[in-house]
């Protein structure tokens, strides 16, 4: 590569990649004409070990659906020269010559498809490169902020990981660089569900100063934005792309000097014994078409490097998806490229599962017209139980902020005592049997207790009563009820004291309704903990965040006891009521006000919470509205 980038202004590409056999090194020169890659073939030919062949190919373009893609960075320092360069031996941090292949070798020993293109440049004195890595995995790919704060926790997919020097960083990590912070130590429901947040950290932001070329929100979308792999796939970044690296004071383009060269350019054979790349609607790989065989390798069958089986099923098709609809549509395609779907339902919502490695996780896409209270609440309790997370896919910001009042309250209606609920959109059911009431009167309503008891009310008259534990066959045998007994309808009462025939489902329908399923959520303030909301972009998804008004920093008495003491009563006023008797311990308080920050509050206050002072400030008896599931 460096022989051949010996002119000013000559660039050479290096393409590392799975194949359907083994790893496969694409090299090419200038525009890909015969032209340019003349000095590229006359070094290969000098340069390159004889049992090494190479062949002149036509390759085809990568999908255009993006995969996950980090860009190696260095700092943008216009009044200094800083050269990458082999330090000495005797240093004590240098460029392992073998980042690259370190990192190679993991990708491979995970058995993770990836695309790796590397650009050098000729800088006069020495060259530039550019590094950009594409992760071929579903269960990789980023669906929410948790995965990206996992992801830089972690660091074992971020090709800045390898790089020892400081200065080297990535397009992930630019968060990190600026105004944000990750942890996972706050007190949380659930500790074996605990995974990292991504949060502004107020030291940081003090440290800047509110400085306006470190503006937090373009670090974070920067660092998740489709525009790295476009230009992996393109080859050169956009030039709004590189305006946006240097406003942040950010380079794509490492110089580095002959010797440090290698430190970027090592390859890590390895075969495979099947096709590694995953079949996904736009994540098509590369096919080559062999032009000419320059060099055969001993023991190889030159000409043979388009072997990859194309995947010959559609998954959009064997969802049966609504053609007309176009926003299930784009959320089951970018959802396919993070995981297996299966199990769908589409009525009266989309609904199915997200089969990924870390486990099973319910998915319900929403427009304002499908979006149901009850559906939802059942949806993502059901989540909460099964200690996982929900995927609630909005069209909009609108819908968005529904789905996020309905989760951060949810029941229908609060009295001193106890709080309505709301229904699903299945009517009662249980052995065969539904609930139905007369529809000359009012429509009955479900009221929960802070004892857990469930109340069912018409008008203000109490129809029945239940107490823990209920179960739906419970409530079906204490109401009236409707089932078909041979050809006919019959209407049972309340503990089949008397019966109603009807002929037709019509007679019916004209003096009963069907009583709708009350849904009792699992969770309480930790609604949108349990349940991630996602709302389109032009290349997907991201994740919608949920911020009250009163949470701002802009408030001089952020984070002040004063502000403390607020957020305290809030939370308290919302979800707990006074009591005579067994009141809420500190224990059973504190983890659900810090996962409920954890939810609305983007600058980690729940990080600062002391849990003897909480204590301190909690002055009165205190029970929740109703009790809220208690993982085991």
């Amino acid at each position: 590569m460096y022989t051949a980038t010996r002119q000013p202004d000559d660039l050479v590409e290096a393409t590392i990649h799975t194949g359907a056999q083994s790893q496969e090194l694409l090299l090419a020169a200038g525009d890909r004409t015969l032209k340019a890659n003349y000095p590229l073939i006359r070094a290969a030919q000098e340069e390159l070990p004889r049992q090494i062949g190479f062949e002149i190919v036509e390759a085809t373009k990568l999908g255009a659906t993006p995969a996950l893609t980090a860009c190696l960075l260095g700092p943008n320092t216009p009044d200094a020269d800083i050269t990458y360069s082999q330090p000495s031996r005797n240093s004590d941090r240098s460029h392992p010559r073998t980042a690259l292949r370190q990192y190679l070798s993991t990708l491979i020993n995970n058995g993770l498809a990836h695309v790796i293109r590397i650009l050098v440049r000729n800088a006069g004195s020495d060259r530039e490169v550019s590094v950009r890595a594409a992760i071929y995995d579903p269960n990789r790919q980023w669906v929410s902020d948790s995965d990206h704060a996992t992801a830089l926790n972690d660091g074992t997919i971020d090709p800045a990981t390898y790089f020892t020097d400081d200065a080297i960083t990535s397009s992930w990590r630019l968060p990190l660089t600026g105004t944000w912070n990750t942890a996972a130590d706050a007190p949380v429901i659930g500790d074996d569900r605990e995974t990292p947040r991504l949060y502004l950290d107020t030291d940081k932001i003090r440290a800047l100063e509110r400085d306006e070329d470190h503006q937090p929100d373009i670090r974070r979308r920067l660092a998740r934005s489709p525009a790295a792999f476009d230009a992996l796939r393109e080859r050169t970044p956009s030039q709004s792309q590189l305006r946006e690296y240097d406003v942040l004071d950010v380079d794509p383009w490492l110089p580095v000097d002959a010797e440090t060269l290698p430190v970027f350019l090592t390859h890590a054979p390895a075969y495979y014994d099947r096709d590694q790349w995953p079949p996904r609607a736009g994540w098509e790989p590369f096919t080559y078409s062999v032009e000419s065989i320059l060099r055969e390798a001993p023991g190889t069958v030159p000409g043979t490097t388009n072997d990859r089986i194309a995947s010959s099923v559609d998954p959009i098709e064997t969802l049966d998806v609504d053609a007309d609809n176009e926003h299930t549509q784009a959320a089951i395609t970018w959802l396919q490229t993070r995981g297996t779907l299966q199990d769908p339902r589409w009525y009266p919502s989309a609904t199915f599962e997200l089969v990924r490695e870390k486990g099973v996780q319910p998915v319900l896409v929403v427009t304002d017209e499908t979006l149901g209270a009850g559906d939802l609440i059942a949806l993502v309790s059901a989540a909460a139980r099964e200690k996982t997370t929900a995927y609630i896919v909005a069209d909009t910001d609108e819908t968005a902020d529904r789905v996020a009042a309905l989760l951060a309250h949810p029941f229908h209606d609060t009295t001193p005592k106890k709080v309505r609920l709301y229904t699903t959109s299945q009517p009662l059911k249980a052995n065969g049997a539904a609930v139905v009431y007369p529809r000359s009167a009012a429509a009955p309503t479900w009221w929960l207790t802070p004892d857990g008891s469930l109340e069912l009310w018409g008008g203000n008259e109490q129809l029945a009563h239940w107490t823990q534990p209920w179960t739906p066959e419970a409530l079906v045998a204490s109401l009236p009820t409707c089932h078909r007994v041979n050809d006919e309808l019959v209407i049972c009462g309340a503990n089949g004291d008397h019966s109603t025939q009807f002929q037709t489902a019509d007679a019916l329908a004209a003096s009963w309704a069907p009583l709708q399923t009350p849904i009792a959520p699992a969770f309480l303030a930790t609604g949108l903990y349990y349940g991630t909301i996602l709302t389109p972009t032009a290349r997907g998804f991201q994740e919608y965040h949920h911020r009250p008004a009163w949470v701002t920093n802009d408030d001089p008495r952020y984070r002040s006891p004063s502000f403390t003491r607020e957020v305290i009563e809030r939370f308290l006023d919302q979800y707990t009521v006074a009591t005579d008797a067994d009141p809420l311990e500190i224990d059973q308080v504190f983890p659900r006000l810090c996962t409920w920050l954890r939810t609305i509050d983007p600058y980690g206050l729940e990080f600062d919470l002391d849990r003897d002072r909480i204590a301190y400030m909690i002055d009165d008896l205190r029970q929740w509205r109703y009790p809220p599931y208690e993982p085991p």
